[in-house]
């Protein structure tokens, strides 16, 4: 059932019986392991937090949020976010070493770059030789042409 009161200004309160159990229990029994904490906002951060509903659940949701990796870039507990980052680090470092491995076998690219020159000038060394050879058949053919 609620109640009508008068507060100290003079206005008048409703007060629902479920609040009064609440008061009634006490600040030990009411406790949630909270802290009260101010802080300093930007107003567009608490037209945001106001927006929502509860602020404090708000807040608690974006740490939370932020904790399970869900934000990037949002630090919150920086010791096993620097534990994170290492394990990630050392997997990246896990993954190069292999990659390197499997490329100690392989011609690098200046030994291809190499290879190819090699073969495109012995290429023109042999469309040389068989021009030479071409011409000096020629000049026999011609010779033999002239003494018939």
């Amino acid at each position: 059932m609620k109640q009508k009161i008068k507060d100290r200004n003079g206005r008048e309160r409703i007060l629902d019986d479920r609040s009064l159990e609440n008061l009634k229990l006490g600040p030990i029994f009411r406790d949630q392991g909270k802290q009260r904490f101010n802080t300093t906002l930007r107003p567009e951060t608490i037209a945001w937090l106001k927006r929502g509903g509860n602020a404090s659940q708000r807040i608690e949701d974006l740490v939370d949020a932020a904790r399970s990796g869900y934000l990037q870039g949002f630090q919150v507990d920086k010791t096993t976010d620097a534990n994170d980052e290492l394990e990630k680090l050392k997997t990246q470092v896990a993954e190069l070493e292999a990659q390197v491995a499997q490329l100690e076998g392989q011609p690098s690219a200046l030994e291809l770059i190499e290879e190819y020159l090699a073969q495109h000038e012995l290429t023109e060394r042999i469309k040389d030789l068989n021009k030479n050879r071409t011409l000096q058949y020629l000049g026999k053919f011609k010779a033999w042409l002239l003494k018939r």
